[in-house]
């Protein structure tokens, strides 16, 4: 379900960069003001989404007059109510924070910075591959179009086969098989920007472009595996969460590849990588996070084991434990 919610915006990148290359080759402000009534389109569209809110509660004929003979009367100073407002604020922040009171969540938290860093990378290879390389920008367009096939493909094809072999023909719970497909895709985009920041021709740039390609699911298989983790209900507010710590790591990502980009081009030749070096960093500190991860989430596994018999089959933090000749431990 994650990994397919991002198909409408990979089908916009390969179309994208297309037209804008043709329409490049008629005017420079084409692009510009295409794309400027394409968002204004879609904003516009957001009004025939329907309510979604339907447990709002109705009101039962014996419920009415209780409400009509109670009214509120507000009896409170204005200094009071400020003051009760201000303090059902912070129980709400603490309450609403709650879930954060666990090491695994935290760690798992840290694999996000990948989203806010990749996508101001990705801002940045047009002009990148541009410059560095030489190459004009509708032909880079067209090679970022490739770069979204790729991406499709990985979706709808590899990882959903990837996924169904491991499930099916070796046996691994759905935490364990996100477990494993996060780690190789961290691995990917690792390896990926780093080659794509040392290349020296196009050829090795293309080849490191879509290697961190194949690393384009990871962030969505974090948030699959990171939802195991809490309850059904607390679902939505851990998402908020982790919108929130995206919104703030992007603020921070493009203003600091920027800077670096621009570094990189007042010294040339191989710093003119620097920005997909810091990137290969921050993919690396993610893809930490998610071995370390594993390692604490085998550790609480074996600790739990030890008070299970061996005639019991129990799950523990979202893995099957039991006879049946493997289990999330050897997983993880």
């Amino acid at each position: 379900m994650f990994l397919l919610g991002g198909i409408g915006a990979l089908v916009a990148e390969i179309t994208g960069p297309t037209v804008a290359a043709f329409l490049m080759l008629r005017s420079l402000w084409l692009p510009f003001i295409t794309g400027m009534g394409l968002l204004i389109f879609g904003t516009a569209l957001i009004i025939l989404i329907p309510e979604t809110l339907g447990m709002k509660p109705t009101l039962s004929s014996d419920d009415l007059p209780k409400i009509i003979e109670s009214p509120e009367v507000d009896t409170t100073s204005f200094y009071t109510a400020i003051r009760s407002r201000f303090a059902n604020i912070l129980n709400g922040i603490r309450e609403y924070t709650r879930i954060l009171h666990s090491l695994p969540i935290i760690i798992l938290l840290v694999a996000f910075l990948v989203g806010p860093f990749g996508k101001a990378g990705a801002d940045m290879a047009l002009r990148y591959i541009s410059n560095r390389y030489h190459w004009q920008l509708r032909e880079v367009g067209f090679l970022l179009s490739l770069q979204a096939v790729v991406t499709i493909i990985l979706i709808v094809g590899i990882l959903p086969a990837l996924s169904h072999y491991l499930l099916n023909y070796r046996s691994y719970t759905p935490t364990g098989k996100d477990l494993l497909l996060a780690k190789a895709s961290a691995v990917f985009l690792t390896v990926g920007a780093l080659s794509l920041a040392a290349a020296p021709t196009i050829g090795l740039g293309i080849a490191g472009l879509l290697i961190w390609t194949l690393g384009n699911g990871f962030s969505a298989i974090v948030r699959s595996l990171i939802t195991t983790l809490v309850d059904q209900h607390h679902v939505g507010r851990l998402f908020a969460i982790i919108a929130v710590i995206e919104l703030v790591c992007y603020m921070a990502a493009s203003p600091m590849q920027a800077g670096l980009y621009h570094l990189g081009l007042k010294y040339k030749g191989a710093w003119e990588g620097l920005p997909y070096y810091s990137l290969a960093v921050v993919n690396a500190i993610s893809g930490i996070a998610v071995f370390v991860f594993g390692w604490v989430r085998r550790k609480e596994v074996n600790e739990g084991a030890i008070r299970l018999s061996d005639d019991d089959v129990e799950r523990v933090d979202g893995g099957v434990l039991g006879n049946n000749g493997r289990n999330e431990r050897d997983e993880i």
